[in-house]
């Protein structure tokens, strides 16, 4: 990489699995932490990604997967990946997102759904 470029960092949490996450990002790169229910993008910022399967919705076939976007510090982008809707998160707040999904695989470690937008800051 050159003095000039940006790395852009992706963290996935595949599907079926539990997983808390704290990121304390600095600079000017972009970074996401993606999960069956929500896409969290960050520039310089503190916060956390907890991220919980229902194992109970699994009556059909579906599971539900419930992520919960805290922020610290800073400001974070919170996309909901079944709707696409979004919103931004400052300094103490936090968002709790359900999303349901068709486990297929515990070690796949793409989410089933593609990214439709690249997040902006």
């Amino acid at each position: 990489l050159s003095t000039t470029e940006k790395v852009y960092s992706i963290i996935f949490i595949p599907e079926g699995t539990n997983a808390d996450i704290t990121v304390n990002h600095s600079g000017d790169s972009g970074f996401e932490v993606v999960t069956p229910a929500v896409i969290a993008g960050v520039s310089g910022t503190r916060f956390s990604v907890h991220t919980l399967w229902n194992p109970v919705a699994a009556v059909s076939g579906m599971y539900e997967s419930q992520s919960t976007v805290s922020v610290m510090e800073g400001k974070v982008f919170v996309e909901e990946r079944a709707t696409g809707s979004s919103t931004s998160l400052v300094q103490n707040t936090s968002q709790t997102i359900s999303g349901y999904a068709k486990k297929s695989s515990a070690t796949k470690s793409v989410p089933s759904k593609i990214l439709k937008t690249k997040l902006v800051f």
